[in-house]
């Protein structure tokens, strides 16, 4: 099964160091509607914030796309993974264990949740990767748009 494009919403609040999911964008599309989903979500949600896109595999190209679609409004940052994906979501995945992980109650959250429950043995983690670039962005305070 072909995965699914999301992205995750959220940042982390400084005092409490707890994390929190607001929205998640997920749907099995095209680049080219996805390119039209993720700057739409910027435009509404990030206007002078940052994103970040994760520039694994062919996705570099992504990156570029973005930044001259957005033109400045929105700065648009790549991730290149540099560890597998359980060592990202640990960090994030130890705040939910310690109860200091929340998340706006949504349509969303079903299928967010099953996949967390099942990750990494799931059929699917991109929820969780959006979510570990989410916190890797909110922990250097950047932006907390996460495509």
């Amino acid at each position: 099964m072909s995965d699914y494009s999301c992205g995750a919403y959220g940042g982390i609040d400084r005092k409490t160091g707890d994390m929190y999911l607001l929205s998640m964008s997920r749907g099995k599309r095209q680049w080219g509607d996805q390119k039209k989903q993720i700057i739409g979500l910027a435009l509404a949600e990030s206007v002078g914030g940052t994103i970040g896109i994760e520039t694994a595999a062919a996705f570099e190209i992504a990156e570029i796309e973005l930044k001259a679609a957005l033109n400045g409004r929105v700065m648009v940052r790549g991730y290149k993974p540099a560890k597998d994906k359980v060592t990202r979501a640990n960090p994030w995945l130890a705040l939910l264990d310690a109860g200091k992980f929340h998340m706006v109650r949504g349509a969303w959250n079903q299928d967010f949740t099953q996949e967390v429950e099942q990750f990494p043995n799931g059929l699917h983690d991109d929820q969780v990767d959006a979510v570990s670039l989410l916190w890797e962005m909110a922990r250097k305070r950047q932006a907390l748009r996460v495509a």
